[in-house]
């Protein structure tokens, strides 16, 4: 295995788009959002099931580099979501079509 040169590695940072780096986020936090409702869903089978998957979600969750990534994840996803809705022209203090078109 050849390592990669700093010309490779900047080609491909250049090539990640901010929408990649929302989808990416938005998966960690889906990851995060189904393993949440598995657990609930032991609950339905035995408490004791349910128990047990407090203690393998809380463990896996609740690792640094874990929680750190949903954490970094979810201020990122959060953080896009909002520049993109006040680039889109959302809040940019457009006005409505109707009281543009009503002079007086």
């Amino acid at each position: 295995m050849t390592p990669f040169s700093q010309e490779q590695i900047a080609k491909f940072i250049r090539g990640i788009s901010v929408r990649q780096v929302r989808l990416g986020c938005g998966l960690v936090l889906f990851a995060y959002l189904v393993s949440h409702f598995l657990n609930h869903a032991l609950g339905n089978i035995s408490m004791d099931a349910l128990a047990t998957g407090v203690y393998y979600h809380a463990g896996f969750w609740q690792f640094l580099p874990v929680a750190v990534l949903f954490y970094t994840a979810a201020l990122v996803h959060t953080g896009l979501g909002i520049w993109r809705s006040t680039n889109a022209g959302n809040f940019a203090g457009r006005r409505s079509s109707h009281s543009s078109s009503c002079s007086a």
